[in-house]
């Protein structure tokens, strides 16, 4: 068990962006993950603890309140319940597998006048979870939207502060604030400024206006690395989780919201160990690691961790025995597993028989593209060409012949036209020469109706187009 947890806080000086959600949710990813979390619930409203199923608490001094004014006493010897069981006052085992609360009680709305009185009130928390033990590899607190001596302690505590950021300008102009004000709390209590994480939430999967997409870019171009590549889309999923009392990787573990905050949890623990990276590179001399949750396990992989925290949650909410079955949810499961069966069958079926659907095709590809070719070429021929291809086509001695075939086929007018023409070759006269001389040809072929000098010309009698 890591002696040193990593401390993450999810504040914002504005209501309502999704502190909470993002809160429950990551800590969720990273109990599926296999990594024993601390959630500790800052926010008198408790909504994170109802979340987690560890609300209820009356306003006794349990939970963070013991954790900030009574945890340096009792916190190793614990205390006994109603039940006989030993139960530690500052955080108990929620349903999660690896994730425990430290439940909001109605004593916190009262808490910064006592807080106010002690010394160094701002780093109370700070020296908490660096003194005592903590049986997680990461602790997240959530915090109120008040800049209160609650969420200043919590931002002290932070190794990385987290901020869920909207596509919307006022909180932009918050985020700004709360950078400002991190800055300040941290030269006052000559500390190190902790990274700041920005994660853009309520992303529309359709229908981004112009002004929503410049905002995003803006942030980014402005914050730069610090601000997250995963964003969380706008989901109809988060909400009916959030009315469900429940986190939505246990509403709908398969939603794309759920992705999104899997795929959230992976790089923010990858963020903490390029950070230990960093600072093992600028202390050449400096001894590894030895109490970070990293120390000793095998490198971090990205992907596989994200299939294996979907796969978790799928076993927790798909098993009838789990506290967190869903029939809904396990039925789409079950459809989504007999379409991707039925999409590996017809794949192999298809490989099977895949030479003989390619020979099919090619075959129909030739029949209709054949004559489409034939015909194309054929127009951009040249006369001659095309005369003798259809004298060899249908089998005539000569291009005359193959032409008195075809005009034979056609109407009586082409073939008045073909015996015309004969006529006029084999009866050449001074009257034809001077009725073609004043014939207008520049606009195109000139029927006979339209030559008044042919009209009394008359068919040499026995001839035919063949002689």
């Amino acid at each position: 068990m890591a002696n040193r947890p990593r401390i993450v806080t999810v504040s914002s000086q504005k209501g309502g962006v999704g502190k909470t959600t993002t809160a429950v949710n990551v800590a969720t990813a990273l109990a599926a993950a296999g990594r024993p979390v601390l959630l500790i619930d800052c926010d008198p409203q408790g909504t994170a603890s109802a979340a987690l199923g560890v609300g209820g608490m009356n306003a006794d001094k349990s939970g963070t309140y013991h954790l900030l004014l009574d945890g340096a006493e009792g916190m190793n010897s614990g205390d006994r319940d109603e039940d006989g069981d030993h139960s530690n006052k500052a955080w108990r085992p929620s349903l999660i597998p690896n994730l425990m609360v430290a439940p909001a009680s109605l004593s916190l709305a009262g808490l910064e006048n006592e807080l106010a009185a002690q010394p160094h009130s701002d780093l109370l928390l700070f020296k908490r979870l660096r003194t005592l033990p903590i049986p997680a590899d990461y602790v997240i607190i959530d915090c109120p939207s008040s800049l209160n001596l609650l969420t200043i302690n919590a931002l002290m505590a932070a190794d990385r502060v987290l901020v869920p950021l909207p596509y919307d300008l006022h909180a932009v102009q918050s985020l700004h604030q709360l950078d400002h004000s991190l800055t300040t709390l941290a030269v006052n209590a000559r500390r190190t400024k902790p990274p700041l994480d920005i994660l853009l939430t309520r992303r529309r999967s359709e229908g981004d206006t112009h002004g929503s997409r410049t905002l995003a870019a803006t942030v980014r171009r402005d914050f730069g690395e610090r601000v997250f590549t995963t964003e969380i889309p706008l989901c109809h999923d988060v909400a009916a989780a959030a009315a469900l009392g429940k986190p939505v990787l246990l509403h709908r573990p398969r939603s794309e919201a759920a992705s999104a905050i899997i795929a959230l949890a992976v790089e923010l623990v990858q963020r903490f160990q390029d950070q230990d990276a960093r600072a093992a590179g600028r202390s050449k001399n400096r001894p590894p690691d030895t109490t970070g949750p990293e120390a000793g396990t095998a490198v971090w992989d990205p992907v596989a961790s994200q299939m294996a925290i979907a796969a978790r949650l799928l076993g927790w909410v798909t098993d009838p025995a789990s506290p967190f079955y869903d029939a809904e949810a396990t039925a789409e499961h079950q459809a989504a597993l007999r379409a991707s069966t039925l999409a590996v069958t017809a794949e192999r079926s298809f490989g099977l028989r895949r030479p003989v659907w390619i020979a099919t095709a090619l075959v129909l590809a030739a029949l209709m593209l054949g004559p489409i070719l034939f015909f194309t070429l054929a127009r951009m021929a040249p006369m001659d060409w095309r005369l003798k291809a259809i004298t060899r086509i249908i089998g005539a001695h000569s291009p005359w012949d193959a032409g008195t075939i075809i005009l034979g086929q056609a109407d009586p007018r082409a073939q008045k036209l073909l015996l015309l023409a004969a006529t006029l070759v084999a009866n050449p006269s001074p009257e034809l020469a001077d009725c073609l001389d004043h014939t207008d040809f520049t606009h195109g072929p000139v029927l006979p109706e339209r030559m008044p000098c042919l009209v009394g010309l008359t068919v040499t009698p026995g001839l035919s187009p063949g002689k």
